[in-house]
């Protein structure tokens, strides 16, 4: 998870509660206790169709899915960073347009039609 994430990328590895093997309720059982449906996601190859099943589902759901212990979360935001400062978002297409305006927070250029700025989210 996240957590994990920041202690190996930003604190040498050093992990503190990132755990979440030990003392995992669990999760299907919970939302039974509560009248809800539970379920779990094992794969990637389940998801659709366990969307699907949530969707038709005509209550509250609670989805217990399963990712590896070392998957990453992307974009994240770094400890005493902004929103605005994500980091691993994606590369965004070059503005290609005559008429650009620039955001008084950030500086970033902007075409004339955008309303905020995309990359602080300043009002334009």
């Amino acid at each position: 998870g996240m957590v994990r994430q920041w202690q190996e990328a930003f604190y040498g590895e050093r992990y503190s509660c990132s755990n979440m093997e030990v003392g995992k309720p669990d999760f299907v059982k919970l939302a039974e206790a509560y009248g809800a449906k539970g379920m779990v996601i094992e794969s990637r190859d389940e998801l659709k169709d366990a969307i699907a099943e949530i969707l038709a589902y005509d209550g509250p759901v609670l989805v217990d899915v399963r990712v590896t212990k070392n998957e990453n979360c992307y974009p994240m935001v770094a400890p005493g960073k902004s929103n605005a400062q994500m980091i691993g978002l994606p590369e965004r297409s070059k503005i290609e347009a005559t008429e650009l305006m620039y955001c008084t927070n950030c500086g970033a250029k902007n075409i004339a039609s955008n309303n905020f700025c995309p990359e602080c989210g300043t009002k334009l």
